[in-house]
């Protein structure tokens, strides 16, 4: 069975054996860690930060609003 990241213990490892030292170490790190950043998340969680992020985005505006007529119609819609 996997870990929860999805990898198994020999690719890990390989991953630690193959990075490079000194000052490319911090960047290589960096890099390799932004990537991984939500792998171990679960389906639930990524959900919530998705929501959460949707609500974020209808309070600061990036998000349009509908119009008056996509409301209407949606609801003209429903009562079909």
């Amino acid at each position: 069975m996997l870990p929860r990241s999805g990898r198994s213990s020999s690719m890990v490892s390989t991953m630690r054996d193959t990075e490079p030292t000194g000052e490319a170490e911090g960047w290589a790190r960096n890099e390799r860690d932004r990537l991984l950043v939500g792998i171990d998340a679960t389906p639930a969680e990524r959900l919530a930060w998705l929501e959460e992020m949707i609500r974020v985005a209808h309070r600061t505006g990036a998000l349009p609003r509908p119009t008056e007529d996509e409301r209407l119609g949606s609801r003209a819609s429903e009562t079909r």
